[in-house]
């Protein structure tokens, strides 16, 4: 059985909430390695949520995914609401992860700037992913070329900001552990990080989130995590993106 070691102290593993006015104070513990998650409530209003919602299942440029994951995706087009994005992305170079001088930016894929966030729908009625970790995707080498390639394992931070949600199920669920390439290789996800078995995460205390519209979830990329069942008729929609320390930048990608 491959052995997991814990991403923190079980006294610190927990999901801290901070308030909109203390972003920047929940971003640099989020970096540090101080806890593994944060919520920052009502991030977006509940008007605002839905209008994004709404706005996003109605357009025809939405996809579905082709990549064994029910659900549908799009780049994140919509202007509205002062651009939920870009406020958070406004946060992020306030409360600098690297450097007081560091640039945060949109990755580089061979030479070119990437799409740096998304929104996704889920279908009521299924769990959209089983545990997974957002790192050994980006060590696939096909993805030399791509910024993030060169990110630590401890460096990619996972954004979530939710504008449609189940009142009940659908619930973000991280492990106390850690991955990294030595666990990864003999489970055989090493360029995938996915799908983690349950015999690797039992043992190891977990936390549920249930998230409500308008809210902003932010996990440390490391820690595998998944999305439980629900059977509610809502779609469940997010806003995701990646971010993660680079030299003296702060880079985003999807």
């Amino acid at each position: 059985m491959v052995h997991m070691n814990q991403c923190c102290d079980l006294a610190l593993f927990r999901c801290a909430h901070y308030a909109i006015d203390g972003i920047g104070t929940a971003l640099r513990d989020l970096a540090a390695g101080t806890v593994p998650t944060i919520r920052v409530p009502g991030f977006v209003s509940a008007a605002d949520a839905e209008r994004l919602t709404t706005s996003f299942l109605r357009c025809p440029e939405v996809e579905e995914r082709q990549d064994g994951v029910w659900g549908k995706s799009g780049a994140y087009l919509l202007k509205m609401a002062g651009d939920s994005v870009e406020r958070l992305n406004d946060e992020v170079s306030a409360a600098p992860l690297t450097s007081p001088t560091a640039r945060n930016r949109p990755a580089v894929r061979h030479g070119s700037p990437v799409t740096t966030a998304r929104m996704s729908a889920g279908l009521p009625g299924t769990g959209l992913l089983d545990a997974h970790d957002d790192i050994g995707q980006l060590r696939d080498p096909q993805q030399l070329g791509f910024e993030p390639h060169q990110v630590a394992d401890n460096g990619v931070l996972a954004v979530n900001l939710h504008t449609s949600s189940p009142a009940e199920g659908g619930r973000l669920r991280l492990w106390n552990a850690m991955s990294d390439t030595a666990t990864r290789e003999p489970l055989g996800i090493a360029h995938s990080g996915y799908p983690y078995p349950g015999s690797c995460l039992q043992g190891h205390d977990f936390i549920d989130i249930q998230p409500r519209a308008g809210d902003l979830v932010l996990i440390n990329g490391a820690i595998p995590h998944t999305m439980t069942l629900y059977q509610a008729a809502e779609p469940r929609v997010a806003i995701n993106y990646f971010f993660g320390r680079l030299g003296e930048s702060v880079i985003r990608w999807v």
